[in-house]
C-alpha cells in the first residue's frame, strides 16, 4: 500500500484535489492507495490526533508518496521522518 503525504494546513480545501488526483494516478497504475482525506476523523479532531491516526495507518504501508510542497508542511515532514525511521520506501517530489 502507498500512503499519500503532503501539505494540508493553510491550503484551500486542505489540498484535497491534489491528494485525490495523485491517488487516482497511483490507482490507475495498480497500487492500493491510502489518502488521509478518506480516513475517518479522529475524536477529538485535533492536529495531534490526526497525526497519530495517520502514523498508525502509515505503519501498514510499504511506500509513502510525497506531494509537492511537503517540505513546508510540519505534518508531512514528520510522516517522512517516521517512514525513514521505519524503513518505509519514500517516493515523490523532492521539494
Amino acid at each position: 500500500m502507498i500512503y499519500v503525504s503532503g501539505p494540508m494546513s493553510g491550503i484551500g480545501d486542505k489540498n484535497r484535489p491534489l491528494f485525490k488526483s495523485w491517488q487516482t494516478c497511483l490507482e490507475i497504475l495498480g497500487y492500493d492507495v491510502i489518502n488521509p482525506h478518506e480516513l475517518p476523523d479522529p475524536s477529538p479532531a485535533t492536529w495531534e490526533s490526526y497525526l497519530e491516526r495517520d502514523l498508525s495507518v502509515l505503519c501498514e504501508c510499504t511506500v509513502i508518496f510525497m506531494l509537492p510542497g511537503w517540505r513546508k508542511s510540519k505534518g508531512a515532514l514528520l510522516e517522512y521522518e517516521f517512514a525513514k525511521y521505519h524503513k518505509i520506501k519514500r517516493h515523490g517530489f523532492r521539494k
